[in-house]
């Protein structure tokens, strides 16, 4: 068939606007816009009457119940389609919020962890003062010692 004449069938124009608003929906997600299944069937249906009515297809005349059910599945094929979509989508965004907590929850843990850290090495520093304000009078009261046992020695 050629384009020329395949432009004329209404199938054409239901397989076009349906990929066109499968695209903007797709689209429309990474901007948090969506389109129902029900806005989409009379999005479709209406674009496709206003092509009947400018005279640029002609529904077809040998239009079947299985030609619909087919047409419906397709729909609903697009639709599936979508909402496996729409469930990644969803799937990526809680992973990546919980990736976010994880890196939350390291961050803080790591902040303890310096604050514990700091607080062992502050009470070591508070030791090593007191060992040494205490090695300091030790030395002295010998020093004291030495100075009175000296005077002793000398008054004799």
């Amino acid at each position: 068939m050629k384009l020329k004449d395949r432009i004329k069938t209404y199938n054409f124009w239901v397989s076009l606007a349906s990929a066109v608003l499968l695209i903007i929906n797709t689209l429309g997600k990474q901007f948090d816009f969506s389109i129902d299944e029900k806005l989409y069937n009379d999005l479709l249906t209406s674009f496709c009457g206003i092509l009947v009515l400018l005279g640029i297809i002609v529904p077809p005349s040998n239009f079947k119940k299985g030609d619909l059910d087919n047409l419906n599945y397709e729909i609903k094929s697009i639709t599936a389609l979508e909402n496996e979509i729409k469930n990644e989508i969803i799937k990526e965004k809680e992973q990546n919020e919980n990736n976010e907590i994880k890196e939350e929850n390291i961050t803080l843990q790591n902040i303890q962890n310096n604050a514990n850290n700091n607080q062992t090495d502050f009470a070591n520093y508070k030791n090593n003062l007191q060992n040494l304000d205490n090695d300091f009078n030790n030395s002295e009261n010998i020093s004291k010692e030495n100075l009175a046992k000296n005077k002793d020695n000398k008054n004799y």
